[in-house]
């Protein structure tokens, strides 16, 4: 790889490592490899969350329905490269025989005929795909793959460092609401911590709400939902 591409990607894994929130870690991950990768047109990244494929940064909004295609009809590069193959490259998606009415479609539409997908991993897990597309045929060449594929794994270690701070702040805001919703129920019932927490969990179980939910809903409306009527359960709306 030439001097100029590692100047460039070290530059923008700084960058990456910088940024404030998950979003902006992964629009820089997509403009980095928009500008490192010659021959793209444009560059996506798909993550899997709670078993749901969603697009989260895009050089172009058509690739969010190109995804959605994808996801509608269960074939595509990104969707192999999330099940099956680390890297999946197509020089000419009108006719790969892998994706027939995929490939078909997006070159009728969107004029897209080259695409490039590469599984991100940290430690052996799957976080998702980076994608990038050509509107010319055989736009990527052997070394263009290769390069791709260390943006990819860049790409992958700073999106696995800002899901976790991302997924720490939600826990660290889940926990405070659920203190400020015991703490309503200790003044409004007269209870001490114990016996508060209690009551709100026995409120999510019954009404099969999520704690962190429920939680919020307390605090946001003041308002505690009715418990289904049950031995020793005193607490209601």
């Amino acid at each position: 790889m030439d001097e100029s591409f590692n100047r460039l990607v070290a530059s923008a894994v700084r960058e990456m490592a910088e940024e404030p929130t998950l979003a902006a870690t992964v629009d820089r991950a997509v403009h980095m490899c928009t500008h490192a990768m010659r021959g793209c047109d444009m560059v996506g990244i798909s993550v899997i969350e709670g078993g749901q494929i969603r697009t989260v940064a895009a050089s172009n909004e058509i690739l969010r329905q190109i995804d959605q295609w994808q996801f509608e009809l269960g074939e595509g590069p990104c969707y192999d490269a999330l099940r099956n193959d680390e890297t999946v490259t197509s020089n000419d998606l009108a006719h790969d025989d892998r994706w027939p009415v995929y490939g078909q479609r997006l070159a009728q539409e969107t004029g897209i005929h080259s695409s490039v997908s590469y599984r991100l991993f940290t430690n052996g897990d799957s976080l998702g795909a980076l994608n990038a597309y050509a509107l010319a045929p055989s736009a990527f060449s052997h070394q263009d793959v290769a390069q791709g594929q260390a943006l990819a794994a860049h790409a992958a270690a700073a999106l696995a460092s800002s899901l976790k701070e991302h997924q720490l702040q939600q826990a660290l805001e889940s926990r405070t609401v659920i203190g400020q919703a015991t703490g309503m129920l200790m003044e409004r019932f007269s209870l001490d911590a114990d016996a508060a927490f209690g009551a709100l969990r026995r409120i999510s179980q019954n009404r099969n709400i999520k704690l962190h939910a429920l939680a919020e809903r307390l605090v946001t409306t003041g308002r505690v939902p009715e418990m289904r009527r049950g031995p020793g359960q005193s607490v209601k709306e």
